[in-house]
């Protein structure tokens, strides 16, 4: 014997369908509303804040993008700095030069002396400023043999021109005649500065008469 026939169930009516769809969307829109609840409790648990992003202003050193480049800077080239010329720097030492060898000579004149008291004018003073200054502007202007002349001269004269040796007395009248020789070397490089020379050291030149040099 078969299975007994049974009609095939009939279709939910429409009224039932309709009820059934309010039903889902309300239970729908109830989720969202739980879940978007949810979100907020989170995120005042996080005390999340949000920010805005703010480009920075370019900078002064950037300038215009190059091209295919918008974020490299374009590099500001450097200040040209202008330096003397070889005629100037000699120049310059040679009046610095004269400048030592005048307070030598100075020195000399007064036999190495302040207010009739021996003194160290030319330990390690103007007798050194004018030999460094000498080889330094030998290095640039070679061909003058003046320049090694003053370093042999002090060099050579050093030794009586200390406290001790002026204390002695017995070369006042050599730093005369000693200032009168770096009176040459300042009148010559005077001559090279291209200016004149005036007679600065009065004391020389009257002892030099009176001896009939």
């Amino acid at each position: 014997m078969g299975l007994p026939r049974f009609p095939p169930p009939l279709p939910p009516s429409p009224l039932k369908l309709i009820e059934n769809s309010k039903k889902g969307v309300a239970n729908l829109s109830n989720g969202i509303k739980t879940i978007r609840s949810g979100i907020k409790t989170l995120s005042d648990a996080l005390h999340v804040e949000s920010y805005s992003y703010v480009a920075p202003k370019p900078s002064v050193a950037q300038s215009k993008p190059l091209s295919g480049a918008s974020d490299v800077a374009t590099v500001i080239p450097a200040k040209v700095i202008e330096v003397p010329t070889e005629e100037e720097t000699v120049k310059a030492l040679q009046d610095r030069l004269r400048e030592q060898i005048t307070g030598a000579e100075d020195d000399l004149v007064h036999k190495l002396k302040i207010n009739g008291k021996a003194c160290t004018c030319l330990e390690g003073r103007h007798n050194v400023q004018a030999k460094a200054l000498a080889r330094e502007v030998m290095e640039k202007d070679p061909d003058n043999p003046l320049y090694q002349k003053v370093i042999d001269w002090f060099n050579t004269n050093e030794p009586i021109m200390t406290a001790k040796a002026s204390a002695s007395g017995q070369y006042d009248e050599k730093y005369i005649v000693m200032a009168g020789e770096l009176g040459n070397f300042r009148r010559a490089l005077t001559k090279a500065l291209g200016q004149a020379s005036p007679s600065v050291i009065q004391p020389v030149a009257d002892f030099l008469k009176e001896q009939g040099k």
